[in-house]
C-alpha cells in the first residue's frame, strides 16, 4: 500500500510528512530534512514561535525506482502526474 501511495501521491509533500516519507526514507528512496523554523502565533501581539520543520525530497534512486512503477503502471498513472525520460 505504501508504494501505491508513493506511486500515486510523490508529487503531494503532505502524504511523505503523514507517515510515508519516514518509511521511505528507510529505504534512501527519500531524504529527510529537520530544520528550525518560526510561525506568527499572534498577529495583533506580534509573537512568534519556533517549531521542528521536517521536508522530504526525493533521492535519485527514488526517482529511478519512481520512474520504473509509472513504466509498469502506465494504464493507472494519471497523464499529468506521469515522470518524463
Amino acid at each position: 500500500m505504501d508504494l501505491f501511495n508513493f506511486m500515486h501521491g510523490y508529487h503531494n509533500h503532505y502524504i511523505l510528512e503523514d507517515g510515508l516519507g519516514d518509511i521511505l526514507v528507510n529505504y534512501r528512496i527519500c531524504k529527510r530534512t529537520v530544520s528550525l523554523a518560526s510561525q506568527q502565533k499572534n498577529l495583533l501581539k506580534q509573537e512568534t514561535e519556533q517549531y521542528i520543520k521536517v521536508s522530504y525530497e526525493i533521492t535519485g534512486v527514488g526517482n529511478k525506482f519512481l520512474k520504473s512503477l509509472h513504466d509498469a503502471y502506465t494504464d493507472m498513472i494519471d497523464q499529468k502526474h506521469m515522470l518524463e525520460d
